[in-house]
């Protein structure tokens, strides 16, 4: 399992595109490296990617509004996803954005809510389904998830661990 991070807000204008589809695109398609590293990834749209790029790109009249910008940045999201998991056969497991900060956390939201029905029109793509797990009852984020105020504690791999399953992990229950 290899987890790939933060996809930068519209990828197909941006330069950097994504880590990980720079990465792939590296190593040969029969290299042992994808044969022994990665037949499962997991990737994760990061909440500054919903802060610098999604709000800015509102703020900005790109879009009419918030949902627009998420349709359209998950529309590029997916389609990489795809092209991704059809070029190198992977099984592909999307994690919620980290709900961390309180100014972003409803976009944050918002976007996990979006990208969670998506992909279920796309079954060969799962989420991972543990967000909620790391809220209170009154939307804040538990305290024994809080790092420094922008990442999560590594105290929440067990919801991520639940979610991605014994199968994937490659344990024994």
């Amino acid at each position: 399992m290899i987890g790939l991070a933060s996809p930068p807000h519209t990828i197909q204008y941006n330069t950097n595109c994504l880590r990980c589809f720079r990465i792939q695109n590296r190593v040969p398609a029969d290299s042992a490296v994808w044969c022994s590293l990665c037949s499962a990834i997991y990737t994760v749209f990061g909440e500054i990617d919903c802060r610098e790029g999604i709000l800015v790109a509102v703020e900005r009249l790109q879009y009419r509004d918030l949902a627009e910008g998420i349709d359209v940045a998950q529309k590029h999201y997916l389609k990489m996803l795809q092209r991704l998991q059809k070029k190198r056969e992977f099984q592909i497991f999307v994690h919620p954005v980290p709900p961390v900060m309180d100014i972003t956390r409803p976009t944050c939201l918002e976007w996990n809510k979006r990208m969670e029905a998506k992909l279920h029109a796309v079954p060969s793509i799962a989420w991972l389904d543990f967000a909620t797990g790391l809220m209170t009852a009154d939307g804040k984020l538990q305290k024994q998830y809080e790092l420094d105020g922008i990442h999560l504690h590594p105290a929440y791999i067990p919801l991520l661990e639940a979610a991605l399953g014994s199968d994937v992990l490659g344990v024994d229950d």
